[in-house]
């Protein structure tokens, strides 16, 4: 019996009757949309402004590729050192919103890779927009996989 003279089956069975308001999606939540939003921002921001400063090398969008490929090493360790924490709820959740989301999903920008490889077949290189093409998505898809090994080794006391 609790304080109220009910037992937890009688709590239960009227909390069950109750209406219940129902959770918005997440995508419909202001502060998940901030999280993404900010994190966006920032990830946006540091991809722009490298791949200003480091030139492209005999026409090769050589910041863009090292951009995709670090991105997609960093969001494989995220996603997966989450993953080991437990559920994707509270903090765990904001932070996948805001990193992995948002920031790295402004700092990786597949597209900007279609962009480049679509300047890349205007300047007739065809072969070299291919190659850019394909070797970053099977590269972006090997460098995640090694990013989840990376976390996968770590145990939960961040020790080795």
């Amino acid at each position: 019996m609790t304080t109220s003279g009910r037992t937890g089956d009688e709590q239960a069975a009227r909390a069950e009757r109750l209406p219940q308001r129902p959770v918005r999606p997440l995508h419909l939540q202001a502060g998940a949309l901030a999280l993404v939003l900010l994190g966006g921002t920032l990830g946006t921001a540091a991809r722009e402004g490298l791949t200003l400063v480091v030139p492209e090398v005999g026409g090769f969008p050589i910041a863009l590729s090292c951009i995709n490929l670090v991105g997609a090493l960093l969001l494989g360790v995220l996603l997966e050192s989450l993953a080991r924490r437990g559920p994707d709820t509270g903090p765990r959740r904001s932070l996948r919103l805001l990193l992995g989301t948002g920031l790295m999903g402004g700092f990786t920008s597949y597209s900007a890779l279609s962009l480049a490889t679509q300047q890349l077949l205007a300047d007739g290189t065809v072969g070299r927009a291919l190659a850019f093409a394909l070797l970053s998505v099977v590269l972006g898809v090997l460098f995640a996989f090694a990013g989840v090994l990376l976390a996968s080794r770590r145990r939960a006391g961040g020790a080795r």
